[in-house]
């Protein structure tokens, strides 16, 4: 047997909630009418800062060119470590043989003007070593 309070508390959590969902409902039915084209801009300009934008990335380009020459000086393959710079911090990607080599790397690129900080992502992997039929011992045909 129920009393009149609880059957009258749960018959108002139930209408209670179908009101919310009509009311969220109808709240989206209303946010997608009108018109969908973009209001106009009411910022004002900024093409001061978008001058300042595209020259911070013109130093990054130069920046990301010097440390490509420099690496190129110490027999780095382009194709071997990628250079990403921005605002003095350039980060190296790709790949050497040896651990040597990506200290090397690092050491040139810390010489470059303008290099503020070095990421050097590097991964060291040797090459694979020959087919066994290919190897030859010291001193043999050559």
């Amino acid at each position: 047997m129920t009393s009149g309070w609880t059957s009258g508390w749960t018959s108002g959590w139930t209408s209670g909630w179908r009101r919310l969902a009509f009311v969220g409902a109808l709240a989206a039915g209303l946010a997608g009418c009108g018109d969908d084209s973009a209001p106009p801009s009411t910022a004002p300009s900024s093409s001061g800062a978008t001058a300042a934008v595209q020259a911070e990335r013109g130093k990054d380009a130069e920046l990301t060119a010097r440390v490509e020459e420099a690496l190129a000086a110490e027999g780095v393959l382009k194709e071997d470590v990628e250079v990403q710079s921005n605002d003095g911090v350039v980060v190296l990607k790709g790949r050497v043989e040896t651990d040597e080599d990506k200290k090397r790397v690092t050491a040139a690129v810390q010489k470059v003007e303008g290099v503020k900080y070095v990421q050097n992502q590097v991964a060291v992997t040797p090459p694979p070593a020959p087919p066994p039929g290919e190897a030859k011992a010291p001193g043999e045909g050559k």
